[in-house]
Formats: structure tokens, sequence, C-alpha cells
């Protein structure tokens, strides 16, 4: 009969009408978190196990994090405009008695759209707090669209409408952004986690592999790179790229004893002070000697000078069985080009295993704290520059810098200043 097709119309229009609800349409936000967490989990399993053992892991640690961070919400209604306006049917019923029929009068309708930031699929979400009401609108790439429609539509109607319409949005996205805040502040936590997990595990295999004296064949598929798809938030950020090639376990100094060596450098500054005298004469050669002194006494004769490694001869070398610990170079300050010069001259001296040194500047000018300033300007301006190490020192700056030939391997430098007395 007719009359049950129009019930099933009715309906289906009222299902449609659910369909422009906001954070309400694609289920709960806490649920899609959990499955967030789960597919990051996935992918990082799903990696190659010659990729995780020998990508740089803050890169891809960074990699991942902007990847998988949940951008929050953020309304821009500085930059809220009408985007169209038109006439347009207006469906009119007798909401007292639902099986009349309907008819449609021409009227008004004005679309205003209001630019967003922030991951667009926690429109669709319900947070762990929420109303009765739920917000009516569409989202499109950019805006958040409100459309108005009606016979007789005024100003002070629309504006009213557009305020408490507004008002609900953002209560729902406060509600969105609170629910998202713990995973975001605990993301790199989690992605470490989850990485050390995998890699140890994947050292462990080896380990068990090795232990058992028969050959390994090797694999000799290649890892695939890609860039992150982005969205208008985030930077553009690639996927580290390794080499391809069997990961081999290396041995590596560890920081307490690079900072043992460091200290020892330090203490020479207050030798220095206190016998001016001594040292106001002295050139690059002999105060290197002295350096050198304080290092053998602590090291047992460990460390060399002018000692060949890689493209050249180092001021200061340090070996353990056979291995590079550190390497130093000494150079007065005879302005900005001096630094520019030492860093590339160290980092040619350092081989792949190198992973650590310091660059010892003396400066017999009068203003110290002009060359202060000057040097991270002048560092973070070098094309192998990666990072900046926070340190608590005044005379003391590290930096992280990628080696020449791998830029997945990285060498900590800390550049020491030392003022020297002037005769």
């Amino acid at each position: 009969m007719v009359w049950k097709k129009e019930i099933k119309d009715k309906f289906r229009r009222e299902d449609e009408h659910m369909e422009n609800y906001l954070f309400y349409t694609k289920g709960d936000l806490y649920t899609t978190i959990e499955g967030h967490k789960q597919n990051i989990r996935n992918y990082i399993q799903s990696e190659k196990p010659d990729y995780i053992l020998n990508v740089n892991e803050n890169d891809y640690i960074e990699y991942l994090y902007n990847k998988f961070i949940i951008n929050p919400l953020v309304l821009d209604e500085e930059e809220m405009a009408i985007v169209e306006q038109k006439e347009t049917d207006v469906e009119i019923s007798n909401d007292w008695d639902r099986y009349s029929k309907s008819y449609t009068v021409k009227g008004n309708s004005i679309t205003i759209g209001i630019p967003y930031e922030g991951d667009s699929d926690l429109f669709y979400l319900r947070p762990s707090t929420y109303s009765s009401v739920f917000p009516h609108g569409s989202i499109s790439k950019n805006d958040l669209v409100l459309t108005y429609e009606g016979v007789n539509l005024t100003d002070i109607q629309i504006r009213g409408d557009l305020d408490r319409d507004i008002r609900l949005v953002k209560e729902y996205i406060s509600w969105t952004n609170r629910d998202i805040r713990p995973f975001n502040e605990n993301l790199k936590s989690y992605l470490q986690e989850l990485f050390t997990s995998r890699k140890n595990k994947l050292l462990k295999d080896l380990s068990l592999v090795s232990s058992l004296g028969i050959p390994l064949r090797k694999n000799t598929e290649y890892v695939e790179t890609y860039v992150v798809p982005t969205n208008k938030r985030i930077i553009k950020i690639e996927k580290p790229v390794v080499n391809e090639k069997s990961f081999v376990p290396e041995p590596n100094i560890d920081m307490s004893t690079y900072e043992d060596i460091l200290n020892t450098l330090s203490n020479m500054s207050m030798v220095m002070e206190r016998c001016p005298e001594a040292f106001s004469k002295m050139d690059e050669e002999s105060l290197r000697q002295h350096f050198l002194v304080q290092l053998n006494g602590i090291y047992e004769g460990k460390a060399t000078g002018e000692t060949f490694n890689a493209n050249g001869k180092t001021d200061i070398l340090m070996r353990e069985n056979g291995k590079n610990i550190f390497i130093g170079e000494c150079k007065f300050w005879k302005g900005e080009k001096i630094l520019t010069d030492t860093i590339n001259q160290i980092l040619s001296y350092m081989c792949w295993r190198d992973t650590k040194g310091a660059i010892l500047i003396f400066n017999r000018n009068k203003n110290l704290s002009n060359i202060l300033k000057k040097i991270p300007e002048l560092v973070q301006a070098h094309p192998n520059f990666k990072k900046r190490v926070n340190i608590h020192q005044e005379t003391q700056f590290r930096y992280i810098f990628k080696q020449p030939n791998d830029a997945n391997r990285e060498i900590l430098l800390t550049i020491l200043v030392f003022d020297i007395p002037v005769e």
C-alpha cells in the first residue's frame, strides 16, 4: 500500500539524517585508539630484520612518531566564511502526524565553512565523554561545514544557530583532544619499547645462530623505502633509508667513558688558569702534548698524537683493543671559517666505526663570549649537522652529525672552548 511506502521513505530520511551527525558515525574513540596501537605494533613487526638492525634508531623513532601521532582538532573561527548561498527546496511536513504527506516549497540555504587543523577522522568518533545531543554537520578536506536551510531565514536566527552549533562542536573537540592526549604523550616511549623489543629479539636470534657455528646464508633481498603521506600539520618526513647489507654487531664506547675523557680535558682549563705564565707562549702542538699527558696518565698510555686514521692524522687518538674509542682535533680560534674547516677535518678522519669525538678550540682573543655565541650558528649550518644535544656547560657544545658516507651512522661531537692566557 502507498502509506507503507511513505513510512519507509520517512525512516530512510531519518537514517540519512543521522549520517550527518558528528562524533558519532564511526564508533568510539577509545576502541579506535587501541586498534591504532595494534597497527603500530604490526607495522614495526612487519619491518625486515636487516632494516631494524641497520636503521638509525633515533631517526626511525622520529619517523614513526610523525606517522602515527594523532593530531588534535583545532577550529579556526577567525577564518570562518560563507562558502555557498543558494535557493533550495525545503520539505514541509506535519510533525504531529508522521503518516501525513510532506511537500516542498522554495527556501534559502546558507553553507558556512570553518577551517580546522588536525586529523579529520576524529570528527566521526565518539569520545569517552559525550552528551545526549551530537553536533550536526559535515567535514570537507579543510573545513567543518554547517548548512542552514529555511523558508524565512533571518540573520538573527542563523547567527543564533551558528553560535550554538560552534559551542557544541568545540565542547566535543575538547572531550576528544582530552582522550587522545595520553596516547600522544606516551607515543615515543611506546615506539621505543616496541622497537627495542624487536631489535633485542633479533640480536638474540643472531647470537643463537652464531653460537651454532654453522654458516648463515645471506639474504639478498633489499629494504624497500617510501615517503610517508602527510597532512597539513606535518612536515614531509621520509622513512630512514638503510644500506642493502646484512647486519653485523659492532662494539661501541659507552657514554661514561666518553664523559670521563671530556672531563679530563676540561680539567686542563683550571690548570691553565692557575699557571697562566706556563701556557701563554705555547703553540698548538705544545698545548696538545699537555692534554695527551693528562689522558695517558689516566688511560695508561692509550692516547697518541698526530696518528693516521682514515683520511689524515688526528691530533688526539685513543684506542682500546685495536678499536678507536675517541678522536680529538685541536685548533686556535682564528675566525669563523676555522670551526667549519675543523668539523670537515675531524669528520674526514673518522671511520665508519668511529662514533665519538671532540674539537678543542683555544682562544687567545679578548672576547670569548662573542665566540661562544657564534659556535651554535656555525655548527647548525654544516651539511652533516643533525641536532644539538643539550648539556649544561658554558664553554661546551654537543652535537650529533651524520657520518659522511652513511647517513644512518651518527657521530657524537663535543666542542670544548679553552681561554688561553695571553702573554
